[in-house]
């Protein structure tokens, strides 16, 4: 089963988890404080920084993490998600996911979201 980190925090990243959970049948979504409280392979900093998806102890961050956990969705997402972990596409997408991290305390339902370091 894969494991999906998030800020748990981030009411933006709470709604994005939401719409994964009513859909995906394998994947564990987990606060970043949660899984820093039961493991210590990724820093602490590493974790506030971005989104991680882990499966079968292969890690992935940010817009890789993001394309993985929407190709775990059925069709038509999983197809997305595969368009998105492609070379062309993927390039874009972590800039553009950079820019989600920035300014996500301003995104509609960022609710009690904290500005990032």
């Amino acid at each position: 089963m894969a494991i999906l980190v998030y800020d748990g925090d981030c009411g933006f990243c709470r709604r994005c988890v939401r719409w994964g959970e009513r859909r995906w049948r394998d994947v564990a979504p987990v606060t970043s404080t949660t899984y820093q409280a039961t493991s210590s392979d990724i820093s602490a900093d590493d974790l506030a920084s971005s989104v991680w998806w882990i499966d079968e102890g292969v890690r992935f961050r940010g817009a890789a993490a993001v394309a993985r956990a929407v190709a775990a969705a059925p069709t038509p997402w999983s197809y997305l998600g595969r368009v998105m972990m492609l070379a062309p596409v993927s390039r874009v997408l972590e800039p553009g996911y950079r820019f989600v991290v920035r300014w996500r305390h301003r995104l509609p339902g960022s609710g009690a979201c904290r500005r990032p370091r």
